[in-house]
């Protein structure tokens, strides 16, 4: 798995390899049809394989105290846009990022169906006309991990490898994010 800050490098190779598949498949047009078929073939191979070795896992975590061991993709929806408020007695509190990264915008396209501007955006309207409450919002990783083990009903989500020996929270969803 790649970390999420090199995700950015990781796109920028998986453009530079599409560029280079099609100036390969330039090159192959005049070969026989037999290395041509092959050489596709292995080439097409290896950009599926940039395709996916650029998924970055990030997990829901939850406080220890939560009463539930696991919440669905339209649940946690629920709970970021603030519609599920509740899971069994405990009130929920929903924790996000406050700056746009590549993991904030692949959870929320993922997962609530918004990229952070309009999820931002969704939470202005929100709050005028419905006083809802928006989540907490937090500066990065650390802070985040931090707020979720010491905030009981706190939900948020992490890289899968900030967790690395993190036992106390608990793990309600994973997504796999490009």
């Amino acid at each position: 798995m790649i970390p999420l800050r090199e995700l950015a490098t990781v796109r920028t190779l998986r453009v530079a390899a599409i560029k280079a598949f099609r100036a390969v498949s330039r090159v192959l047009r005049a070969a026989p049809a037999g290395r041509r078929r092959a050489a596709g073939l292995v080439l097409s191979a290896l950009l599926a394989a940039a395709g996916t070795a650029a998924a970055a896992e990030i997990v829901v975590v939850a406080h220890p105290d939560l009463p539930v061991d696991a919440l669905s993709a339209g649940q946690l929806r629920n709970v970021f846009v603030g519609e599920l408020t509740f899971v069994g007695r405990v009130k929920v509190l929903p924790v996000g990022y406050e700056d746009s990264s590549t993991m904030s915008d692949g959870f929320l396209r993922a997962v609530v169906g918004m990229d952070s501007r309009r999820y931002r955006v969704y939470w202005i309207k929100e709050v005028f006309h419905s006083g809802r409450v928006p989540p907490r919002m937090v500066q990065g990783v650390d802070e985040m991990l931090r707020i979720v083990a010491t905030e009981p009903g706190a939900i948020g989500y992490v890289p899968a490898e900030r967790l690395e020996g993190v036992s106390t929270l608990k793990r309600l969803y994973t997504v796999s994010v490009p």
